[in-house]
Formats: structure tokens, sequence, C-alpha cells
């Protein structure tokens, strides 16, 4: 991608969320920090579709089908992780999106899409604001306030033959009282473009509840927009009034910004319940919660922080719940929950095009590398890479393999519970685990994974190769082997088997086991061992210590040198 130093310039990462977010996934850990990702050998295409949140639906899905289509280009299994989600729909994963998006997956085509950081806010003085309401209505009358932002649109959604009325009112929050109210609408009505007065017009309204069978669900829909004067928010709230016979739903509108208010005296309030955003909630789509994994750490500046409110172990406050509107339709929601509360990550460098009003002078000259976020952004590329690393063993997995397997590896604690709940989904990401889980065909029963870092190597770039097994126990003694089939047809043996790290380059950890990541480098350069411009194939195995038998069948890479 490519782009100028400018505000908009597509190639650039200005305020630093894809980076992040890319280097959770599969950042390599060049820089020497310590922070590596999830899968920091797979290869890499990604998409940018927005600047800022602004994204349509649309590109999103473009984006998408570009990845899956270069992957099948190069026959190569993908997963997409999308770090990014909005309100608006039915959240039962019955529409034209929903559809879509589904319609994208396969065999070994995965997407996994951060649940949202929906489930509430809370300000300075302990007040919650949210991004769902939903309760009975009854033939009383009964409220649910909200915050408007320039412009408010809501969403209500119930099932037939159930009814619902609906009316607006404006709560001015100086005195405590409604100043105005608005008729009731009725389903298969709808009014447009109404004032609302304070002396002055403060605000225009409508309401259009005329459908009354959705083409996707056959439920029953209710759109509300409100458009305040710039100046009303600092005097007025506004309330939806509601009287019917049935359940329903709502959530804010793709457009505007609108926040559900807490509960008070006679004023019904919102909740973390059904706070999945789009696209986590469609059926084939694996929807990433956050749990919390850090509260402490030292800034770039050497100042202890901490985050008081965030217990290690427990769910992100701000991590959306399920289930989805539909459970019987989309499946149980959320499908896990990660690491995402805070996380070392990689730091754009191009954070500077966003000028001084937006980072301090240390972000403006920054010599570091990494930065520490948090949010459900964070947790789905933990999620990602681990699906990368399964699609490894097996490239056909789909999106039922992944929940499957995502499923009876969960780890379950204190925190989590057993079985599946709206909160921690089947419980938090356990790679190992999964790994453990995946059937692999017989094919390899090691699991042994061997990938080059690069497929081009130049004659000044070192050579690395990564190694991993992912199907056997944990500490079994064993030795390293590799072969290299240089372009001449000739083995290259390099290193000899051997369990000894300070040997050539064969970086092993104290307690090395075989589920460990090996790396193995070397220089390319003229002459050995590495002499000769082609194609290269390497061969790696197991050996193990005690009986000297090979365990688990070869596993093969090729790269190219050009010298």
């Amino acid at each position: 991608l490519q782009g100028t130093p400018s505000i908009f310039a597509p190639g650039l990462d200005q305020d630093g969320h894809g980076t992040h977010v890319m280097g959770i996934e599969a950042g390599n850990g060049r820089c020497g920090a310590g922070y590596t990702g999830v899968a920091p050998a797979a290869s890499i295409v990604f998409t940018k579709i927005s600047f800022g949140s602004d994204f349509g639906t649309d590109i999103m899905l473009d984006g998408v089908n570009y990845i899956f289509k270069k992957a099948e280009e190069l026959g190569m299994p993908a997963v997409v992780n999308l770090s990014l989600g909005y309100n608006a729909g039915s959240h039962d994963g019955t529409s034209v999106a929903c559809q879509a998006i589904d319609a994208l997956t396969g065999p070994g085509k995965i997407i996994v899409n951060s649940a949202g950081n929906s489930a509430y806010q809370e300000d300075s003085s302990g007040k919650r604001y949210y991004q769902h309401v939903g309760f009975e209505a009854t033939e009383d009358e009964q409220m649910f306030d909200m915050m408007v932002y320039h412009t408010g649109v809501i969403e209500l959604w119930y099932e037939p033959p159930g009814n619902i009325d609906v009316a607006v009112s404006a709560f001015d929050f100086w005195t405590g009282g409604h100043v105005e109210r608005s008729d009731f609408v009725s389903p298969g009505e709808s009014v447009s473009n109404q004032g609302f007065y304070d002396g002055s017009e403060i605000a225009s309204y409508s309401i259009d509840a005329t459908e009354m069978s959705n083409e996707n669900n056959g439920a029953r829909h209710v759109i509300i927009t409100i458009t305040p004067q710039f100046w009303t928010y600092y005097f007025y709230n506004w309330t939806i009034v509601v009287k019917g016979d049935c359940y329903f739903d709502a959530w804010p509108g793709e457009s505007g910004y609108v926040l559900f208010m807490d509960e008070r005296p006679g004023v019904r309030g919102g909740d973390s319940r059904l706070s999945l955003t789009y696209p986590a909630y469609a059926k084939e789509v694996i929807a990433v919660g956050s749990y919390v994994t850090k509260n402490v750490w030292y800034d770039v500046y050497g100042r202890r922080q901490t985050d008081w409110n965030a217990e290690v172990g427990k769910i992100s406050y701000f991590s959306s719940q399920g289930p989805s509107r539909r459970p019987d339709i989309t499946g149980p929601k959320p499908e896990i929950v990660a690491p995402g509360q805070y996380i070392a990550s990689a730091f754009s460098a191009q954070t500077y095009a966003m000028g001084p009003d937006n980072y301090d002078t240390e972000m403006l000259t920054h010599s570091y590398y990494y930065w520490l976020a948090a949010g459900t952004s964070m947790s789905s590329p933990h999620v990602a890479g681990a699906v990368g690393l399964l699609l490894q063993c097996n490239p056909s997995l789909t999106p039922d393999d992944i929940e499957q397997i995502l499923a009876q590896s969960a780890l379950s604690d204190e925190y989590t519970g057993t079985g599946h709940n709206d909160v921690y989904g089947y419980g938090k990401l356990d790679i190992q685990a999964a790994l453990k889980a995946i059937d692999t065909g017989g094919q390899n029963e090691l699991g042994l994974d061997l990938q080059a870092d690069y497929p081009v190597y130049d004659a000044s770039d070192t050579l690395e190769i990564y190694a991993q097994a992912a199907n056997a126990g944990a500490e079994r003694g064993v030795d390293f082997g590799m072969a290299i089939v240089q372009p001449d047809g000739s083995l290259l043996y390099y290193p000899n088997w051997t369990a000894d790290y300070a040997v050539t380059g064969l970086y092993l950890p104290t307690r090395f086991s075989v589920q460990d990541l090996l790396v193995f480098e070397c220089e390319v350069q003229q002459g050995a061992p590495l002499s000769e411009s082609g194609n290269y194939i390497v061969f790696a195995a197991f050996l193990d210590q005690s009986s000297g038998t090979i365990l688990g069948n070869l596993s093969a890479t090729t790269f190219e040198v050009d010298m």
C-alpha cells in the first residue's frame, strides 16, 4: 500500500490501531523487546478499509473477499481478523450483511471478530451508559432514557404478533422534568420531521414503525431518529416511551451516537446483555471477548501505571456480552475470550502524521517500538493467530470445526465457570490445548510444522527457520534435526541431531518440550552453508533421545536464495 505523508494517505496507519492489532496476531518480535505475536511466522496480507471509525459494510466485505481470494491464489488457508464493529441491525444473524460475511467463509476461510466494547461506559460519578436496552412492554407506559450526540438513531426489534406503540420525549435534566412528548406511533404508522419545542425548537424527530415483517427474519422493526439543536446537549436528555404486549430489544442505529442511561426512579435502564456488535453476531464468525491479563506496567518514562479497576483474570468491563437476539440461528455468542487488557504490541511509525494535538511530544519523536492498548480489538487477534496455527495443522478446517476446537480446549476457572455463558463464552483461549485437540488425520502424529521466515533471501540476509510440534506431551526429551536440500540436489545437514542450544545457532528453551517454537538461524552469504542461488528444501524431524527413533513424519518447507 502506498501513500504520501498526508492525513488521509491510504498507506499510513496514523492512529496505530491496525499496526497494534497485526502485531498481536503475527508480529515476529525482531525488535528484541520480548513481544512476539501468536503466529510469528505467518504470511501477512491486509487491507485498510477506513480512516478512523468511518467504514462501510460493503468496503469491509470487499476487504475480506480480497484476502480470501489472494490466499486462494497462493494455495493457502487464511484467517481474517476484524477488530471493528457497530451496533446497528437486528442482532440475529439474518441481515443481508450477516448473510454476506457468512457466505465468504468455508474450509480454510475463517473470520475472527472482536465482540465489541459496548458492555458499558462509566463516568467519573459512577453513572453507567449502555448500548442495549430490552424489557417486556405492557399496557402501562414505560420509559428509558438516552444521551444523543448530534443525531441519534435508535432501532427497536420485536417478534410478531406482538405490538408496541412508541413515543419520544425531551427531558430537561436541570429541572428534572419532561418539557414535551410526542403522540404514540403504532405498528404500521410513521411520522417524520416533527419538532420539539421548549420556547424555541430544540430538536426534530421521526418515528418509522411501518415495517411489520422484515424480509430477512419476519420481525417487526421501529426506527426512531432524533436530531437535537447543537446546544441542547448541555440541557436535555431524551426519553423513549413504550407500551404494548411483548418483549423488545433496542440498540443505537448506524448513524449518529446514542448511549442508553442507567435506571432511575420510574425509568428503565440499559444493560450489557446483547451488546455484541456486527459482524460478531454473524453465525460463521468467531466472536471474541476480552479479559484482563495486566493491570500494572511501567510507561516510557519509567513511571509505574496501575488500573485499579482492572482485576487480572476477570472479564474486561467494556467487553460486549451475548447472547445474540436469536441464538437459535447464530449459535452461542461470544464463542471465547482472550487477553485484551492491557496488551503490548507494535507501535505504528506513522503516528506523527496526526500532529501534536493528538499525541504527546514523546510519541512524535519516539524511539520505541511498542505501546499498550486495551479492547476486544486486542483480544480478537490472539484468537486469529491461534486459528492460523490450527490451519497450519489442518488447512481444511471450517468455522464450525474451529468453534468446536476452541470450545473443547477453552480454559475454565473461577471467573468463567463451566460450560458456555454470555460473558466468557466457552471460556478463555488456551492455544496449546487447542493445538492438542486438533485432528491431524494421522498425516503427522506430532503435528510438526516447519516454515521459513521469508520465501526469498538475499546474500546479506539472515535465514530463519521456525519449527513447532503441536501434538505431543510437554517436557519430552527430544533432539531436533534438520536437513537442507541444496539446488544441486545434495544434502546439507545443518545442524546434525542436537539438543544443545549452544550449537549452530539453534535456540532451545531451558525447559524444552516439542511444543516449543524452535528458531534456527544462519547467515546467507557466498560460501557455506548456503552457497548457491536457487530453491532450497528444508526437512526436519524430532528424535526420541531414549530410543533413537524418529518421532512423527518429516515436515518440509521451501525458500529461495538470490546471490
